[in-house]
Formats: C-alpha cells, structure tokens, sequence
C-alpha cells in the first residue's frame, strides 16, 4: 500500500471510531521503507494533499509516528522517489505533531516503539474452594500494554 494510501484509510478510521471525543488519544504509527512512488493527486499537488492531510489530523487531535526503514539498501532502490517520499513525510513532521524516525536495522525498532504499562486491572477476587479443607486465595488480573506516544 502507497504511503499516503495507509495514512489516509487510518485516519478515515481513527475518524469513524473515535469521532470528535478522546482528543489527544488517538494516533497512527507508520512504519515504511518510503520507496514506492506516490500516485499523482487527482486536485492539486501532492504538498496540497499532504497538507489537506495534516490539516485533518490536527483538527481530530491526532498524533503520528513516521517510522523510516531504510536498512541495506537493493540497487532497485530509486534515490529521487525516496528523497520525494522523506520530503512530503517531512511535511507531517512540520504541520502536525508527528515524530519523524529513521531506523538502519529491525533491532532499532524495539527502541523506536516503547510500550507503557498501564494499571492491573482485578478481574476477580475469591477463593478457590478443591476441598472442604483446601481453599486457595485467587486473584485474576490482566496488564494492558499500549504503543506510547511522546
């Protein structure tokens, strides 16, 4: 899927689950290697939808993550679509509150994308009777971890 394909099917969707509530809770992580070339827009230029683009995020108080894997590099590569790509991902960066990352290798990524713990939550709270005589305390919790955002 091109870039600006994936941005804009997950913003139509933070849009239509969230809708005008939790600002401030909702963003994207966009992992790439931004070598594909972007379609031509149908009205104006691509800064034009990048822009049309990043208006929207901020106007639903979304944050975005850009997260760029280059790695080693094939000859297949294009240097023009990639610096064309960095350079309208650049433009997130500039209009909204979206972090720009540059990773080398798939171990870079574990530091990229921290998680956070939030609170245990008791899902149940008892004895659990196996005899007359033999009852063990029970305490079920479970942990959620989410995708921290700076």
């Amino acid at each position: 899927m091109l870039v600006l394909d994936a941005v804009i099917v997950g913003v139509d969707m933070l849009i239509k689950k969230f809708g005008q509530t939790n600002k401030g809770k909702k963003g994207l992580c966009l992992i790439t290697n931004a070598q594909c070339p972007i379609k031509e827009s149908y009205e104006g230029t691509k800064e034009e939808e990048v822009t049309t683009i990043a208006k929207q995020l901020t106007a639903h108080g979304m944050k975005m993550e850009s997260i760029i894997f280059r790695g080693k590099l094939s000859q297949d590569a294009n240097k023009a679509i990639m610096d064309e790509n960095d350079r309208l991902l650049n433009i997130f960066s500039k209009e909204t509150s979206t972090r720009l990352l540059y990773l080398e290798n798939p171990i870079s990524l574990f530091g990229a994308l921290r998680t956070r713990n939030v609170a245990l939550v008791t899902v149940f709270r008892g004895d659990l009777e196996i005899s007359p005589k033999l009852r063990i305390k029970v305490r079920s919790m479970y942990r959620n971890n989410l995708i921290s955002r700076p």
